[in-house]
């Protein structure tokens, strides 16, 4: 089966099935507080699971597990984890505009994901395929040139994955992050802060 996620302003958020041509059944993920504005999935090569994401706002982002050797969508999507900034008092008119996510290329299988949010910074999580028993995670806020983050869009390139950042002045900012340090500190909380911060 394909499937399709969407989000929307009414804070829904759905997983369809498409099967033979036509949509089968949906599942209704856990809404959000506010309006959902981006979503994504990335998946490893050598599995059969995609990381899903979610974001919008408040400066929140959700992340789900879908196993797509499931047959069953009700059982086949696990919630992972949250990402909240800490300290800020976001509100609804602070917001996630967009969203994208990578596999890093590890044994590990964490992704990659990098969101733009309506005061031009960028927000990069790493998340593993495994439930967090806290039910939140840990990321880093690149701060950027204060033009809401309208469009980006990831790439993977000789050792490097390249963040493209559109922002409503028209402009276009290039970030670059190494893979080997992002899988080097995968798992590690100070390691991430160093590379990221």
């Amino acid at each position: 089966p394909a499937y399709l996620l969407s989000g929307s302003n009414d804070c829904s958020v759905k997983l369809l099935d498409f099967r033979s041509g036509a949509f089968t059944s949906a599942k209704e993920l856990p809404p959000h507080e506010s309006c959902v504005r981006g979503v994504c999935t990335s998946s490893h090569p050598t599995t059969n699971t995609s990381l899903l994401v979610t974001c919008g706002g408040k400066l929140t982002m959700e992340f789900y597990l879908l196993d797509h050797s499931s047959a069953d969508i009700d059982a086949s999507v696990m919630a992972l984890c949250s990402y909240r900034t800490t300290g800020s008092k976001a509100t609804i008119d602070h917001r996630m505009n967009t969203v994208r996510s990578v596999p890093l290329p590890s044994d590990r299988n964490y992704h990659f994901a990098v969101s733009g949010d309506s005061e031009g910074n960028l927000h990069v999580v790493i998340v593993p395929e495994l439930p967090n028993d806290r039910k939140t995670t840990i990321g880093e806020i690149l701060k950027g040139n204060g033009r809401p983050v309208l469009c980006l869009e990831l790439v993977m390139f000789n050792g490097f994955v390249l963040a493209f950042v559109g922002t409503t002045g028209g402009d276009i900012q290039l970030w670059t992050f190494s893979i080997s340090q992002l899988i080097g500190c995968c798992g590690s909380k100070d390691g991430r802060r160093q590379l990221l911060g």
